[in-house]
């Protein structure tokens, strides 16, 4: 079945899963190919600079070893934690199965963190301790998982309702701990010929170093004939594989040598074998919360927005005239309120239609924001026919002048009003307000002395500038001399 055939059967309720894992099966575009290649490549040098100093004896540097194990080990219970979380969200079993093998190489990171710590500096230099066995038995885990879950994927491809128990990742997991312990135990036990001296070595030389390798050669052509390497997580795998694959030849080179620098560099590509796919999930898991930010930034410009006029819409003004109010409290500057509303605007809805209303609101608007000439001005629709604007930092003068503006502005559009109109044309009237009349005015307060003013222009016959108690003309006469 195709991915997107895959994509729609999710969304069936009646499948295990209810929706395709996004994180980790993102496409694939050719920014990545190009940073996976890279890092191919970085690791590819890293390895042909290496094997040549295979043959060199080294000595071994506990603290290098317990650092590149920590890392490896964090990587890796990190990586198994998102792919859980994200298992538990798309009920997508082949993420269950990857986060188990990520987990259980963690399990066994720890303990041969634990070997490290136990070793004496001479069992290291002679590589008696069971930690090399431990490492090669983690790669190996790591690499069987993930055999497992290409085959898994491609079964949950082919029949939906496949796998999805826990028997045996669970059972699986308890083998690693136990074989893990029986490792580190038998390891440290002098008369085990098995795990020191030149048997223990010719036996991971001869047998286990190239079953290892042969393992992840099949592994990573099962990865990537059988995916084609379409989806973020198999691009990323096939990276760790050929890190991984990196690890286990130079670890088998350097066999018998000590630690020499070819050992110490396949540690390196060990790290960056359990690394490489938790960096990707991250980087992921960041553009996720950039976009969910903007997404919210995009909702909140909504929320506040008035979709016909594109003004700020009453939750808006509410908003906007708090934190003004403060601000000019704050500063001791004045904050100036306009109350602008279309004289007999239902009987121009009435007579020309809902459309042709919308029509002149969006004019109207145009007419506000035209006059707007700073970013600290703030024009809203707060109602029908009703608009408002906040003018901080503007004194009494300034408010009355662009309140004419405004209405001149409106006057001039010229919109036809119909016969038994009071005006020829569509007009507004205006009422102002300033706290710097009303000092210490509320919201509340500045926003009923704005609704007074406009109340007294609409007695006194419309098409006015009314500000805090001065009287108005009707007929385009402005009430104050700007």
């Amino acid at each position: 079945m195709p991915w997107t055939a895959l994509e729609r059967s999710t969304r069936d309720a009646s499948l295990p899963y209810t929706d395709a894992p996004r994180l980790a099966y993102t496409e694939v575009d050719a920014k990545d190919r190009t940073l996976a290649f890279w890092c191919l490549f970085a690791g590819v040098a890293v390895l042909l600079l290496s094997l040549p100093a295979a043959h060199v004896p080294g000595g071994a540097v506990a603290v290098f070893l317990s650092t590149a194990t920590a890392l490896a080990t964090f990587a890796q219970l990190l990586t198994a934690f998102l792919l859980l979380n994200q298992y538990r969200g798309s009920q997508y079993p082949p993420l269950a199965v990857l986060a188990l093998g990520y987990g259980g190489t963690a399990a066994l990171g720890i303990e041969a963190l634990v070997g490290l710590n136990a070793s004496s500096p001479a069992a290291l230099e002679t590589s008696s301790a069971g930690t090399p066995w431990l490492y090669l038995l983690t790669q190996a885990y790591f690499v069987t998982y993930v055999i497992l879950f290409v085959v898994w994927e491609r079964w949950c491809r082919r029949y939906p309702t496949v796998a999805s128990g826990s028997g045996l990742p669970a059972l699986t997991g308890l083998a690693v701990l136990v074989c893990g312990g029986a490792l580190i135990a038998l390891s440290r036990n002098g008369e085990s010929a098995f795990f020191a001296g030149a048997a223990a070595l010719a036996l991971w030389k001869a047998a286990f170093g190239p079953a290892l390798l042969i393992l992840q050669i099949v592994a990573f052509l099962l990865l990537m004939f059988g995916t084609r390497l379409r989806r973020t997580v198999h691009l990323w795998l096939s990276v760790a594989l050929a890190a991984s694959f990196a690890a286990t030849l130079l670890a088998n080179a350097s066999a018998g040598m000590g630690f020499s620098a070819a050992a110490y560099a396949g540690r390196v590509e060990w790290v960056m074998a359990s690394s490489v796919f938790l960096v990707v999930l991250l980087s992921s898991v960041y553009r996720i919360l950039l976009s969910l930010t903007s997404s919210n930034e995009t909702l909140y410009e909504q929320a506040i927005s008035d979709e016909l006029t594109g003004l700020f819409n009453r939750r808006g003004f509410n908003r906007r005239i708090e934190e003004e109010l403060r601000r000019a409290a704050r500063k001791g500057e004045n904050l100036a309120l306009l109350l602008i509303d279309i004289d007999n605007f239902k009987r121009y809805n009435d007579a020309f239609g809902h459309p042709a209303g919308d029509a002149a609101l969006g004019a109207v608007a145009r007419v506000i924001r035209n006059q707007l000439r700073r970013a600290a001005d703030s024009g809203c629709r707060i109602g029908g026919e009703e608009f408002a604007v906040l003018l901080p930092e503007t004194d009494d003068a300034g408010a009355i002048a662009i309140a004419e503006r405004i209405r001149f502005g409106v006057e001039r559009l010229g919109i036809m009003q119909g016969q038994g109109a009071h005006h020829r044309v569509l007009t507004v009237s205006v009422g102002v307000a300033s706290t710097s009349r009303y000092v210490g005015s509320d919201a509340l307060a500045l926003t009923r002395h704005a609704d007074r003013a406009l109340y007294d222009v609409k007695n006194a016959g419309r098409n006015g500038v009314h500000f805090q108690g001065a009287s108005g003309t009707p007929a385009g006469e402005s009430s104050l001399a700007i």
